[in-house]
C-alpha cells in the first residue's frame, strides 16, 4: 500500500508546473493580450466608421428623394425659409418653427426635421400660412420618411450633445425645444453630431471666397460655417475652439496672410481645381451639400472625418 502510494505520489508531482513555467505561460499570456488589445480596438474603429460611413450613404440618398419632391435640398441655415433671408421675419421664423429662445436651430436639427420628421414620423411639406398652423401636428399631411429609421442613429430627447472634450460647444447651447417638440440631431457611431451644410447654388465660383460672410444670417459664397456652430464651438472658447472649422468668419484666401489648415473654407475646399488667377479654390460639392461626421476624435476639420466628399 506505501508503495502505491509513493508513486501516486511520483505521478501527481511529473504532472505539476514548476514557478519559471508558470511564470513563462503568464509572460505569453500578457504578451498575446498586449498584441490583441490594440486589433480589437483598431477593428472596432473600423466597424464604427464602416458604419457612420453607411449613414451618410443612405442620408445622401433620402436627400436625392427630398429634392425630387421638394425642388431643393434641404436649407441648413433657417433664414432661407423666410420670404427675405437676408432680413428674416421673426413671424415666418415663428411659423416654420426654426427658431426657438436660443435662437435658430441649427443644419443639424434642419437635416432631421426634413429626413425623418422632428416627431420621427415624416416631413411636413406645406408652407405655414398662419400662426395656427403646427406643421407637426399628426391630422397634417405627411411624406414618409426619407430614410429607414433603423438605418441611423438619433440623440434621445433631453440628450444634450457634447464634443470631444466633453463639454457643449456653446456654453448658452441646449437641445431646442419648440412647440413641445425637441429638435434632434443625427449621430455618428461614436457618439458625436452629424453635421450638414447646403451649399449656396448661387455663389459664383472662382469669383467669391468659399465663405463670405456679408450679413447677419447668411453668407454670400458656397457654405456658411455659422449653420452649426453650436457643435463646431465657433462662440466656443479654449479648448472647445480647437475644432479647426471653428473660425467661420474668416474665407479662404491663399495670400499668405490667413494661417492655412484652421479654417472651414481650408478644410472643404477642392485641392484639385484651384482658381490661380484669383487664389481661391473651389469648394467640394459646391451645387449639393456637406454631410460629415468628426469621426474617433470627435473634433471636426481633422484628418479622420468622415464625409460625403473625397479628398
Amino acid at each position: 500500500m506505501i508503495e502505491r502510494f509513493e508513486d501516486l505520489k511520483i505521478k501527481i508531482n511529473k504532472k505539476s508546473f514548476t514557478l519559471i513555467e508558470v511564470l513563462v505561460v503568464t509572460g505569453i499570456i500578457l504578451i498575446l493580450i498586449t498584441i490583441s488589445v490594440p486589433c480589437v480596438s483598431v477593428a472596432r474603429n473600423y466597424a464604427k466608421k464602416t458604419v457612420t460611413k453607411s449613414q451618410i450613404h443612405a442620408m445622401e440618398v433620402g436627400m436625392s428623394a427630398f429634392l425630387k419632391d421638394n425642388y431643393s435640398y434641404v436649407y441648413s441655415n433657417p433664414a432661407y425659409y423666410c420670404t427675405n433671408h437676408e432680413n428674416p421675419a421673426d413671424i415666418e421664423l415663428d411659423r416654420w418653427e426654426v427658431q426657438g429662445s436660443n435662437g435658430f436651430i441649427q443644419g443639424a436639427n434642419l437635416l432631421v426635421d426634413a429626413l425623418v420628421g422632428r416627431d420621427l414620423r415624416g416631413y411636413d411639406y406645406k408652407r405655414p400660412i398662419d400662426d395656427t398652423y403646427n406643421r407637426w401636428d399628426l391630422i397634417n399631411d405627411r411624406r414618409q420618411p426619407y430614410i429607414p429609421l433603423d438605418s441611423v442613429n438619433i440623440n434621445k430627447i433631453g440628450q444634450i450633445i457634447t464634443d470631444a472634450f466633453g463639454g457643449n460647444p456653446n456654453s448658452n447651447q441646449v437641445q431646442p425645444v419648440i412647440d413641445g417638440l425637441a429638435c434632434r440631431v443625427f449621430l455618428d457611431n461614436f457618439g458625436g453630431p452629424i453635421l450638414y451644410y447646403k451649399a449656396n447654388a448661387s455663389a459664383m465660383p472662382g469669383k467669391s471666397n468659399i465663405i463670405q460672410s456679408s450679413s447677419a444670417y447668411v453668407g454670400d459664397w458656397a457654405y456658411d460655417g455659422r449653420d452649426n456652430e453650436f457643435f463646431t464651438s465657433y462662440l466656443g472658447t479654449s479648448p472647445l475652439n480647437n475644432h479647426r472649422i471653428s473660425d467661420a468668419s474668416l474665407s479662404y484666401v491663399d495670400d499668405g496672410n490667413i494661417p492655412l489648415g484652421n479654417r472651414f473654407a481650408e478644410f472643404i475646399r477642392n485641392t484639385k481645381i484651384v482658381n490661380n488667377s484669383n487664389y481661391k479654390s473651389i469648394p467640394m460639392n459646391m451645387n449639393k451639400f456637406i454631410i460629415m461626421s468628426a469621426g474617433k476624435d470627435g473634433i471636426f476639420g481633422t484628418v479622420d472625418d468622415i464625409v460625403n466628399f473625397g479628398f
